[in-house]
């Protein structure tokens, strides 16, 4: 009897939990429904390492995810303020040296994965010099320009969407 009664809960709970699948699939679908492409410009500043690092991991999960019901991404990543340490080869010589970053590594990993997926990185060049970042100390994948406010400014003239990330 009490094998019975746990077979039949765990075939109600397995019910109900495809249940709630189905239906968030199906929100998720209604709500994406007729939309072949996403463009969003995702503006960081956040210097928290670990922040940083699951932020770069979402905005990736969302492009694949994304990419899985037939929308393409058409994002672009925005980095200044206190996040720029993220974009550097070295914080030796830069505002940021007495901050050091547990692990650099898993940072610019995170910044890489999303270059690797078409998904362009911009450090902002105003944020390099009030940071005392040097131009041959950014990652190569990451992508200097004057200043990410007018990349800002004419991303979302163009009908792309404003995430903050801070």
């Amino acid at each position: 009897m009490l094998k019975m009664n746990t077979l039949r809960l765990s075939l109600l709970a397995c019910f109900a939990a495809a249940m709630v699948a189905t239906g968030a699939r199906a929100a998720t679908m209604e709500d994406l429904g007729g939309v072949s492409e996403a463009k969003t410009v995702w503006d960081v500043t956040t210097g928290d390492e670990a922040r940083f690092n699951d932020r770069m991991g979402l905005i990736k999960q969302t492009a694949d995810g994304l990419r899985s019901k037939g929308i393409e991404p058409k994002f672009v990543v925005l980095i200044h303020g206190k996040a720029s340490k993220f974009a550097t080869k070295s914080l030796a010589g830069t505002k940021f040296e007495k901050a050091p970053v547990k692990d650099m590594g898993k940072a610019q990993g995170q910044l890489k994965s999303l270059t690797d997926i078409g998904i362009p990185v911009r450090l902002c060049g105003i944020a390099m010099s009030r940071t005392k970042i040097k131009s041959d100390n950014v990652i190569e994948y990451v992508t200097q320009v004057d200043n990410v406010f007018e990349n800002l400014i004419a991303l979302q003239n163009k009908g792309y969407a404003y995430m903050e990330v801070e």
